[in-house]
């Protein structure tokens, strides 16, 4: 008796045990054969019981970005290739330069004129001599020789002043009968070449004015016609008023330009009639002056 219920209990061990194994071989078909837990599938995938086939037509696959189905080959239309544009030649640029000069020249375009500047001289040329129409013959205090020799910087003779007193003036007028009359408007400045001589010449020793009249075209004595509200008619300019900033040394000749609009405080004229050249308190050295002239425009 107790041999068959030991037969007994082996037979259900048995059958237990391989109920286990059953078990255990239907769970690992289901998992993962890279392990983890199992992905969610779509339901016509559900395994129920044993794995159904696959459905003969798949789904379409869906696009991440726009969630609509993607196409696949047989609904696309392929695009034929575009055609490349045929561009014009690219014009020579001989050609471009020489009808852009043709159309220039058919377009008669007038030059403007460009005004003219020279020189009208008032002493110099190293001969000694002043321009016809001028004199000094009026200047004060002062002893002058337009035929000192030995000192021309274009010839063999310059013009010398030396002062006698204080405040010595060496004047240059246009005379009444020169014949030549000097618009201002027409006149841009005043050139000379002053030599200091033995000697030198600082900015303050010498100045400059020119004088101008709104009637006559030449000088008057006590022409009054030019407006002002000062003593002095026209300002006395000194050398480093001038741009002379330095002293002129001994025995060189130094070019003097004096541009008239520069002159600030000069009043407005029509015509200009004279100019002298002013020695300062105690100056009493030989100067020299050549190639004097009016730097005109026209």
């Amino acid at each position: 008796m107790t041999s068959k219920r030991w037969v007994m209990r082996t037979r259900v061990l048995g059958v237990v045990v391989a109920l286990c194994m059953t078990v255990a071989m239907t769970a690992c078909e289901n998992t993962d054969d890279a392990g983890g837990s199992a992905p969610t599938v779509a339901p016509e995938f559900v395994l129920s019981g044993t794995k159904r086939a696959a459905r003969a037509t798949p789904l379409p696959t869906t696009d991440h970005f726009t969630k609509a189905a993607t196409p696949t080959a047989s609904d696309m239309t392929v695009e034929s290739p575009a055609e490349t544009p045929t561009l014009p030649p690219t014009p020579d640029a001989g050609a471009t330069a020489m009808a852009a000069a043709n159309d220039l020249a058919k377009s008669k375009i007038t030059p403007v004129a460009q005004p003219v500047i020279y020189e009208v001289p008032i002493y110099g040329g190293g001969n000694g001599k002043l321009s016809p129409g001028w004199s000094v013959t009026q200047s004060w205090k002062l002893d002058y020789n337009l035929e000192a020799p030995g000192r021309s910087i274009s010839g063999s003779k310059a013009l010398s002043m030396i002062a006698t007193d204080d405040y010595g003036s060496l004047f240059f007028v246009n005379l009444p009968n020169s014949g030549h009359e000097y618009s201002r408007t027409h006149i841009v400045g005043l050139r000379m070449f002053l030599n200091a001589g033995e000697g030198t010449i600082t900015p303050g020793n010498l100045a400059f004015t020119i004088l101008g009249s709104n009637v006559f075209t030449y000088y008057v004595r006590g022409d009054n016609s030019v407006p002002t509200t000062t003593q002095m008619y026209f300002t006395e300019s000194r050398l480093d008023e001038l741009g002379q900033m330095r002293p002129l040394p001994p025995n060189t000749w130094v070019e003097l330009d004096i541009d008239l609009n520069q002159l600030l405080y000069d009043p407005d004229y029509k015509y200009l009639t004279s100019f002298y050249i002013k020695t300062d308190i105690g100056f009493r050295q030989k100067v020299y002056i050549d190639n004097i002239s009016l730097i005109m425009i026209k």
